[in-house]
């Protein structure tokens, strides 16, 4: 611990909180929730506790349009694996603080990829390609993953494979290795 957050303290020495970009966003979250007040004798404190906010923010703004959608493919029996901060938020909700994603990233099996592309589009969620629902129908055998954004916040991954077509061992382990949680009060 005491290394880390030196090595933190030298980081703040060395660079500038102002014009970090989006990946730095994850390190300097992570070091607000590993450190917290611990930190609160660097000028840069305020400045990180504001980016934790703005990050909860945006994503909490991401996930409440993700919901509805959620809940859709479950009650219609499909089979829904979050991936990433998703999953972690939904089996920890306590870690909400350090999740830094705007997107939610989704599995479905293979054989329901149609069936949930179809939901999302008749929920009122676009492609970010611009392609027809028509065209990525066609094209969705191929496709490892389809990015769809909906209102002002919502930014899906829809995945059909984890690891991909010629990966089936594996997605039958990833699948089989699943846990059942909750996310916000949606089966996942």
């Amino acid at each position: 611990a005491d290394r880390a957050e030196a090595a933190a303290r030298a980081w703040f020495q060395t660079n500038a909180i102002d014009i970090v970009e989006f990946r730095e966003h994850r390190l300097l979250l992570a070091i607000i929730s590993r450190f917290g007040k611990v930190l609160s004798d660097l000028p840069e404190y305020p400045r990180l506790v504001g980016l934790q906010r703005m990050l909860w923010t945006k994503s909490r703004m991401a996930t409440r349009e993700a919901l509805p959608l959620l809940l859709k493919m479950s009650e219609a029996g499909l089979s829904v694996m979050l991936l990433k901060g998703a999953a972690r938020l939904a089996l920890h909700p306590e870690d909400q603080k350090s999740r830094v994603s705007h997107d939610i990233d989704i599995l479905v099996r293979p054989s329901e990829a149609a069936r949930a592309l179809d939901i999302l589009v008749s929920g009122g969620w676009t492609p970010s390609s611009g392609e027809s629902t028509l065209c990525l129908s066609a094209r969705l055998p191929g496709l490892r993953s389809i990015n769809l954004f909906f209102g002002h916040f919502g930014d899906i991954d829809l995945h059909q494979w984890g690891y991909g077509p010629g990966y089936a061992s594996l997605e039958a382990r990833l699948w089989d290795k699943a846990q059942t949680a909750k996310l916000f009060d949606v089966p996942v």
